[in-house]
């Protein structure tokens, strides 16, 4: 009996002292999302991301959206997928063939392990066509037009003003003392020559008469 009781007590120590030494798990719950995007490579021969492809790909583009405290990521991309991805948010694009291949159901899985190491997955089926069970837009997506360089307005010449030439001014006639009056010039000699008439008429008849004497 005694025994037993030491036994108890020795598990009960173990026990408590496995607790104080494991630290007890961060719980982790996986999520993602994803858009899809389909991509004619022959518009896009200028992109270095897509010059090892030729045709049509599907580019897919997760975005995490798991809830914990998250220490790392693995990322599966189907069965035939051998790299997978370690980012948070991962790219993956799938050619034409390797779509065909899956039957455009690619199985994925997101495995997150949290800050005590322990890990935690999803798998989603990720569908690359329109239609069916895919409940996701396929959006096409074309390169940016190149912006055609604004030209720069050309200055409009300053116009110079035209001189005007300033008008000499005309002399100023000096005033002359002698005024014509035409028309009264003429009146004038008539009656300055009557005048004359009179005068030798009256100095005639006195001369008769005995007051002027020759």
């Amino acid at each position: 009996m005694k025994i037993n009781r030491i036994l108890s007590v020795c598990l009960l120590a173990a026990l408590m002292l496995l607790f104080l030494v494991v630290p007890a798990s961060a719980d982790a719950d996986p999520n993602f999302d994803w858009d899809i995007y389909r991509v004619d490579t022959s518009e896009w021969l200028s992109y270095p991301d897509y010059a090892k492809y030729s045709g049509i790909v599907y580019e897919v583009r997760f975005y995490d959206m798991s809830s914990g405290a998250i220490k790392g990521y693995n990322w599966e991309f189907g069965e035939d997928d051998w790299w997978g991805s370690t980012e948070e948010n991962p790219i993956k694009v799938f050619t034409e063939d390797e779509a065909e291949d899956e039957a455009y159901s690619i199985e994925v899985k997101l495995t997150v392990t949290d800050s005590s190491g322990i890990p935690y997955f999803i798998t989603k089926q990720v569908y690359l066509e329109e239609g069916g069970f895919n409940l996701k837009k396929i959006y096409e997506l074309t390169p940016e037009p190149t912006a055609a360089p604004t030209p720069l307005p050309t200055a409009a010449p300053t116009p110079v003003p035209t001189q005007i030439p300033t008008p000499t001014p005309e002399p100023t006639p000096a005033a002359s003392h002698v005024i014509e009056l035409p028309g009264i010039s003429g009146e004038l000699n008539k009656l300055q020559t009557l005048s004359t008439d009179y005068i030798g008429l009256i100095k005639e008849i006195f001369r008769k008469i005995g007051i002027v004497k020759d």
